[in-house]
């Protein structure tokens, strides 16, 4: 986030992920927001609402450049995981959740109102989902840094198996919903049938 003084979106590596102009992206914001002193002080609390509304407006903007890109990317938003640390972990609930859903519903409604974003589902282009990692990445010393904030190559590598899945359904019902598309051309509804435990659209 722009108040923590390390903002994603102005990074090398942002500028890089716009440059390669990908058809997916899978974002994961918000871990080390948590950490943010306005969210534990409270001699700050009054100066949280604004914090949250930045957060927000902050993942809005890097959600709404990648959809403007050419290759109209579907974006798969991944919630950061639970923390170890009691504090950060009822921040990051209490506070970066409710901000980045925030963020990420209002990118979608203002891609769609200027054309950029598709109404659709999961993996289409230039659609929106959300992956939730509570209830599937554990608050376990083991799968984190010692730094008890980030995932370690154990911990990262149970969240890239868990996307992929997703992602791997993705691709299977995508087929499907074309060849249910060149058997009922009419039916634009069918996308609907197509069900992802733990994924939702915004």
């Amino acid at each position: 986030m722009t108040l923590s003084g390390f903002h994603y979106g102005e990074t090398s590596e942002h500028a890089a992920a716009l440059d390669y102009n990908p058809n997916l992206v899978v974002l994961m914001l918000g871990t080390n927001d948590a950490r943010l002193p306005v969210w534990r002080n409270p001699e700050l609390a009054s100066k949280r609402p604004a914090a949250a509304a930045q957060l927000a407006a902050d993942a809005e903007a890097i959600v709404l450049r990648f959809l403007a890109l050419s290759n109209a990317p579907a974006l798969v938003m991944v919630t950061p995981p639970p923390l170890l640390e009691p504090g950060n972990e009822e921040n990051r609930k209490r506070f970066v959740l409710p901000a980045l859903r925030e963020g990420y519903a209002r990118a979608r409604r203002a891609a769609r109102d200027n054309g950029t974003a598709d109404g659709g589902w999961l993996c289409v282009p230039r659609a929106l989902s959300l992956i939730s990692l509570d209830g599937v990445i554990p608050a376990d010393e083991e799968i984190f840094l010692p730094d008890r904030v980030h995932l370690n190559f154990k911990g990262t590598k149970k969240l890239a198996d868990y996307v992929a899945d997703h992602l791997s359904k993705c691709k299977a019902a995508r087929n499907a919903l074309a060849r249910k598309r060149r058997r009922r051309p009419a039916d634009r509804g069918c996308a609907r049938e197509v069900l992802y435990d733990n994924a939702e659209m915004l």
